[in-house]
């Protein structure tokens, strides 16, 4: 009974120390891609203008300015690690009320995981920037 007993204590404990490697193994690693911000290949897409249209619509309404959207110029996207949706980095060009030339916005538009117009949040709205490298 004495040796069987230590037979399973030595089989439980190289189970133990391989989980162990194992978990450390994976900890260590890079992170998965989708945790980090990845380039929106079409800026042009109607979805990703609608999230352009919502940033402009939503900081005249909360700053009482009258900017009008024009295009998305460039865009990042990133999975929120929290699973509650996805985070849109865009630089939006954007015209004043005059409709006098155009200035870069930069902004940050949360889409909750439900993709509707309701689950949309403004998160931070900045501009004008004068470069695209501001934008990191």
């Amino acid at each position: 009974m004495d040796s069987s007993y230590q037979t399973l204590m030595s089989k439980i404990l190289i189970f133990f120390l391989i989980s162990i490697f194992f978990n450390i193994s994976v900890a260590s690693g890079d992170k998965p891609p989708h945790y980090d911000w990845t380039p929106l290949k079409n800026v042009t897409d109607p979805d990703v203008v609608n999230l352009g249209t919502f940033a402009v619509t939503t900081h005249n309404s909360q700053t009482h300015t009258s900017l009008v959207f024009d295009r998305v110029v460039y865009g990042l996207m990133k999975v929120r690690t929290d699973i509650s949706g996805t985070d849109y980095k865009l630089i939006i060009s954007i015209r004043d009320g005059t409709g006098q030339g155009t200035d870069r916005f930069e902004t940050v538009v949360h889409r909750g995981i439900k993709n509707c117009i309701q689950c949309l949040k403004l998160k931070y709205f900045k501009g004008p920037v004068n470069s695209v490298l501001e934008f990191f």
